[in-house]
């Protein structure tokens, strides 16, 4: 479906090892699955030694579950211990393989660690992957986004005008045939659709090949949670930047977000809001997502966060808006129509918390400001970690 718009769609060849493998694991085991299949006579390790890779460790083990091991391709892990377990590397892997099973336990890296362990000749000792959000179990592609839905393929039928509309405006092939790779997924949930259009993870909110950014940037980071993203930002203009605003409604995440020692010298020019971006001002309810610290605006909750609009910070003369805040980002868009129409400023939104996101917003961008050229681009191996850029220009 779609093909009209799409001329020559390569997927990423990949042995058929490696895609019954991943396929098996992206459809999602329950934790009971995955420990009914181990031998408890022989070693497991976790393949990710990355916070994702710490609570897979706690789920584990509150299952009776030690782990002998870490297996991680950081160097710097590599040699030391985490919560006890030591890092090897996956060379180190190979010469216990035959002992040893392994679970995965990474959402960034995971096609490239199957096709590694593959490559080592040890595809053989995966026994599962825990995909972890909320300190669960759960499965990415089934839970944000059209996979939310039971029947994903009616949404994008009854949407069908919408979607043919969004592949008109945008700005280049690769948003096109990311668009594609995402409908078609949800419409066969063949991997091989995701695994063909994914990017780099470090380029997401910032891809220089989009964005190009001066001195007198004043950045808007919407959803900061731990400051990271800000940091990057700072990293990439080299500390040349007029101003930035950081958007968190959580006090614990506005704490570590204070007490982020890298960020501490721009205080000058950092402004931390505790509120969350919405098109309306209000209290409302407000849902943490477990360890990860993440939350997301739930009218029925107990716990409430306040609001505010974007357009109350139009006399910031704002140049560049990231939104990632997990379901409320057309909300928030809509809470900064005027900053849009009259500065016009970089953009980069989040289109994979809820089903019609995907059209939704860039067509609500593009109808608010015409003269944006939009991009889509793709930075996980699963479903989210979709990301929409609109901008003035071609760089």
């Amino acid at each position: 479906m779609f093909e009209q718009h799409i001329s020559g769609f390569q997927f990423l060849t990949l042995p058929e090892e490696i895609k019954k493998a991943m396929a098996y694991c992206i459809k999602g085991q329950t934790p009971d699955e995955i420990i009914a299949s181990l031998n408890k006579e022989k070693k497991l390790a976790l393949f990710g030694a990355g916070h994702l890779g710490l609570i897979a460790v706690n789920i584990l083990k509150s299952n009776g579950l030690p782990i002998d091991y870490f297996v991680d391709n950081d160097h710097k892990k590599i040699g030391q211990s985490i919560e006890g377990i030591p890092v090897i590397s996956a060379q180190e892997l190979v010469k216990i393989a035959g002992n040893t099973e392994v679970i995965i336990a990474s959402l960034s890296y995971f096609k490239e660690i199957f096709i590694q362990l593959y490559e080592l000749g040890i595809l053989h000792t995966v026994k599962g992957a825990l995909l972890i959000w909320e300190s669960n179990i759960f499965n990415p592609c089934k839970t944000l986004g059209l996979g939310q839905v039971s029947n994903p393929s009616k949404i994008i039928f009854d949407n069908e005008a919408s979607i043919h509309r969004l592949f008109s405006i945008l700005a280049d092939e690769k948003s096109k045939k990311v668009l594609y790779g995402l409908l078609n997924y949800h419409l066969t949930q063949e991997p091989e659709y995701i695994f063909a259009i994914q990017d780099d993870l470090n380029k997401q909110y910032f891809d220089r090949e989009l964005l190009d950014f001066s001195a007198n940037e004043c950045f808007v980071d919407g959803g900061s949670l731990d400051g990271k993203t800000t940091e990057e930002f700072i990293r990439i203009v080299n500390g040349q930047f007029r101003k930035a605003l950081l958007f968190e409604p959580n006090p614990e995440c506005v704490n570590l977000i204070n007490n982020n020692y890298s960020l501490r010298k721009y205080h000058d020019r950092i402004n931390v809001i505790q509120q969350g971006l919405y098109h309306i001002e209000t209290s409302i309810g407000f849902d943490r997502h477990g360890d990860l610290m993440a939350g997301s605006i739930n009218d029925s909750s107990e716990n409430t966060i306040e609001t505010t609009r974007l357009d109350n910070y139009l006399n910031e003369n704002i140049s560049f808006i990231k939104l990632d805040i997990e379901g409320a980002e057309l909300p928030a868009l809509k809470g900064g129509e005027e900053v849009i129409r009259q500065l016009k400023p970089k953009l980069a939104i989040a289109v994979y918390h809820k089903p019609c996101d995907l059209w939704e917003i860039p067509l609500f961008v593009h109808d608010l400001c015409p003269e944006y050229h939009l991009y889509f681009r793709h930075y996980m191996n699963i479903t989210t970690d979709t990301t929409l850029y609109a901008k003035l220009s071609e760089k």
